[in-house]
């Protein structure tokens, strides 16, 4: 079994699609450990005023599923989810492999760590609360140490967010990294 982390991210129609997506995973791949969700603008470069904020996540899961087979399940999720891939502004739902296990390398075009982790604040916190002193497969660094070394260009904010009467994250209560 490997420890898979997946990156969630909406800006449209937001609790609905990150719900379903929980949901998904949860059916592919059994127990989910979730991350807080936090609020945060798109990439600089893709951001434009209008654009909606984001809501960020991240997941680990256990499976014994190729790097291929995870790649390829987070896809039909996005697709189900209505995931179009030609409008940047406006993303029902996106789903990015960050880990699989300690493996570096690239598989298919994925490159694994991802590259997210180390330069989007929206990617490094949630890692941050969910796995704090779990190495950087590359840099052999916690991921606490990594945020804190990030340089905080982004806002990030602690949303109020809840999954089957399971409270993910409160708007009040940020957790401590």
């Amino acid at each position: 079994m490997e420890r898979v982390v997946i990156a969630v991210g909406s800006n449209q129609n937001r609790e609905q699609h990150i719900t379903a997506a929980l949901d998904a995973l949860a059916i592919h791949f059994g127990e989910l450990q979730l991350s807080p969700v936090y609020q945060s603008s798109a990439k600089q470069s893709t951001m434009n005023e209008e654009q909606p904020f984001y809501y960020n996540l991240v997941v680990a899961v256990e499976t014994e599923l190729s790097i291929d087979d995870v790649k390829q399940r987070l896809l039909e999720i996005e697709h189900q989810c209505g995931r179009r891939y030609d409008d940047d502004c406006l993303v029902s739902l996106d789903l990015d492999l960050l880990l699989y296990g300690d493996y570096v390398g690239a598989v298919n075009g994925n490159r694994l760590p991802h590259d997210d982790i180390l330069d989007c604040a929206y990617v490094l916190r949630p890692l941050a609360d969910l796995l704090p002193t779990q190495l950087h497969p590359r840099l052999k660094k916690n991921y606490r140490d990594l945020w804190h070394e990030l340089p905080k260009t982004t806002v990030l904010l602690a949303v109020d967010f809840v999954w089957h009467e399971r409270v993910v994250s409160t708007a009040a209560c940020l957790p401590v990294v």
